[in-house]
C-alpha cells in the first residue's frame, strides 16, 4: 500500500499545486493531509477548493491542525485564548483569512482528529491528547511520544506541525536515536517517528525546500503486526516561489504583516 502524507499547507497554493503534480504522476493508494491548510499565505480559496475536491474525488483524509481549529472556533463564535496569545501580525493573518473563507466550503472539509491503520498513527502534532499541540522538538517529548505509540501498539507515528523533517527511532532497550535519513526501511522492532516537513512554509534553515512523505506498507498474508514492513521516503521539491510571494505582497494585509510573512521565505545575508 502506497500512502502519501502532506502537511502544513498554510494557504500556499503554488507549492501545493506543484506537490500534487509530483504526487499524481507517481500515484498513490491513499493521501493523508495532516492539517494546517490555512494562515500565513493568501491563497485561501484555491487551497480550500483544491483540498475539498481531492477529498471528494480521491481516497483522501484530512486531519485537523491547530490552525484549522482556530477557524472552527471563529465560525462557532467561541472566544479563543490561543488567538489572544498570538502576536498581532499573526492575528491579522488569521482574521484576514477568516474574512475570505466561506463557511460552507470549510464545513464540507470534514476534518478528523487523527487516524490509525496498519500499525501507523497519524496526527497533526503528536500522539498525546486530542488538540494538544505540543511540538515534538526535544528528546524528552520524542521519548514520551514513542512510549505512547508503543503502549497503543503502533510501530510508526507520522506528524507535521514542526515545519521541519524528522526521523527518530526508539529501540526495545529504550534508546532514542534522532537522525536525518531521507529514505529508509523502518525496523518493526523499534518505534519510529517521522515528520513530513511543510508544503507551504518550511522552516529548516539547512534545507528550506518544501517536502512531503511517502510511506510504503507491505501487508503480510497473516495480517500479524509484527510481520508488517514499512519503508518511507521524504520528497523535497521546488516551485515558483515568487508567485507565492507576489500573492502576499499584493494582498491587503498591512505592510508590517507582509514583511513578517515574507521573511519566512527570504534568506537573510
Amino acid at each position: 500500500m502506497k500512502i502519501v502524507i502532506i502537511s502544513d499547507l498554510h494557504a500556499n497554493y503554488c507549492a501545493l499545486k506543484e506537490a500534487l503534480k509530483i504526487i499524481d504522476k507517481i500515484g498513490y493508494d491513499m493521501m493523508i493531509c495532516l492539517g494546517d491548510i490555512l494562515s500565513y499565505g493568501a491563497d485561501i480559496k484555491q487551497v480550500v477548493n483544491t483540498i475539498g475536491n481531492r477529498i471528494k474525488k480521491k481516497n483522501t483524509l484530512l486531519i485537523k491542525g491547530n490552525h484549522d481549529e482556530i477557524y472552527d472556533d471563529i465560525f462557532a463564535g467561541k472566544e479563543s485564548k490561543y488567538i489572544d496569545s498570538l502576536p498581532n501580525w499573526l492575528k491579522e493573518s488569521i482574521y484576514f483569512t477568516a474574512e475570505r473563507l466561506n463557511q460552507s466550503d470549510w464545513d464540507e472539509l470534514k476534518f478528523i482528529e487523527n487516524y490509525s491503520q496498519d500499525g501507523v498513527f497519524y496526527s497533526h502534532a503528536n500522539p498525546f491528547a486530542d488538540r494538544d499541540w505540543s511540538y515534538l522538538n526535544s528528546s524528552f517529548k520524542l521519548e514520551k511520544a514513542s512510549k505512547i505509540l508503543k503502549k497503543t501498539n503502533h510501530r510508526v507515528g507520522i506528524f507535521g506541525h514542526l515545519h521541519r523533517v524528522l526521523n527518530s527511532t526508539f529501540s526495545e532497550k529504550n534508546i532514542l536515536n534522532i537522525n536525518s535519513l531521507r529514505a529508509n526501511s523502518l525496523s518493526n522492532k523499534e518505534i519510529n517517528i517521522l515528520n513530513t516537513g511543510s508544503i507551504g512554509q518550511p522552516r529548516d534553515k539547512n534545507n528550506p525546500r518544501p517536502s512531503f512523505l511517502w510511506l510504503d506498507i507491505n501487508i503480510p498474508n497473516d495480517f500479524r503486526l509484527e510481520n508488517y514492513q514499512y519503508k518511507y521516503q521524504l520528497e523535497f521539491f521546488d516551485y515558483p516561489i515568487n508567485e507565492h510571494l507576489k500573492s502576499i505582497q499584493t494582498s491587503t494585509l498591512s505592510l508590517k504583516t507582509k514583511e513578517k510573512l515574507l521573511s519566512y521565505f527570504i534568506k537573510k545575508n
